[in-house]
């Protein structure tokens, strides 16, 4: 036997409704009224889904993240941007120190 036969052996079949007999206590769909309906299905059904307001909450949420991290940039913003320009007048000052002392330290050196 071909794999392809046994699985269709062991797949599982639909019932087919050629005998489908209806039973003889069962009311028409039009016989039940709009209250009977609702009873059956415990409840009016909900006006949205849990999954629109799962994503709705979900998308307010971020959001909401966002939109507090875009306010906190914009109030930590520096009022003005000259203490750039102190700090690379003070890199720059430190850098030509720095490549004094490294310069006086090769000169004792070849002195000596």
């Amino acid at each position: 036997m071909e794999t392809w036969e046994e699985v269709e052996l062991h797949r599982p079949k639909v019932p087919s409704i050629e005998g489908y007999i209806r039973p003889a206590g069962a009311p028409e769909q039009y016989d039940i009224t709009r209250e009977q309906y609702h009873q059956f299905m415990l409840g009016k059904p909900t006006r949205y889904s849990v999954e629109l307001r799962n994503f709705l909450m979900g998308l307010g949420v971020v959001s909401f993240c966002l939109a507090e991290f875009a306010f906190t940039i914009y109030k930590l913003r520096p009022d003005d941007l000259g203490w750039v320009d102190e700090e690379r007048q003070r890199a720059s000052e430190a850098k030509a120190r720095i490549e004094a002392k490294i310069a006086k330290a090769t000169e004792a050196e070849k002195a000596s």
